[in-house]
């Protein structure tokens, strides 16, 4: 499957999002303090930059699953490669791809496989083999 080639290579773009002050904070007093930050599934909302100084919004992180998933097109194509990173890049890369809203995307568990063809012959059309498995 690797052809011999083990070279794991870093991206920074496949970086989990930065969530600025927030950072490693409980979500719970989060939740209670600013109740419009979260979705009926307990999940970031789109509109926790305004509280959350520093952190990325969700348009820098699907630009920069934009920008890699470009790169890996280029470069990459016909290939089988594996990449892995956090959930939320795991939804950037997906909402990018697909070219949906990011909060139309479900959390991504701990552990889990996704699964993406893009068809060259489709000008790279993605296809959703697996999600969250």
């Amino acid at each position: 499957m690797t052809d011999d080639n083990k070279t794991i290579q870093v991206d920074k773009r496949l970086a989990e999002m930065n969530f600025g002050d927030w950072e490693g904070q409980e979500t719970q007093p989060l939740r209670d303090k600013y109740p419009d930050t979260f979705d009926f599934r307990g999940t970031f909302s789109p509109n926790f930059v305004k509280y959350d100084k520093g952190a990325e919004s969700y348009g820098d992180l699907i630009d920069r699953c934009n920008s890699f998933m470009h790169d890996l097109k280029e470069n990459d194509a016909g290939k089988t490669v594996l990449v892995v990173c956090h959930g939320f890049t795991i939804r950037g890369i997906l909402a990018s791809l697909f070219r949906i809203d990011i909060t139309d995307i479900a959390a991504v568990n701990n552990v889990s496989f996704t699964e993406i063809s893009l068809d060259e012959d489709r000008f790279f059309a993605p296809c959703l083999l697996s999600f969250n498995r």
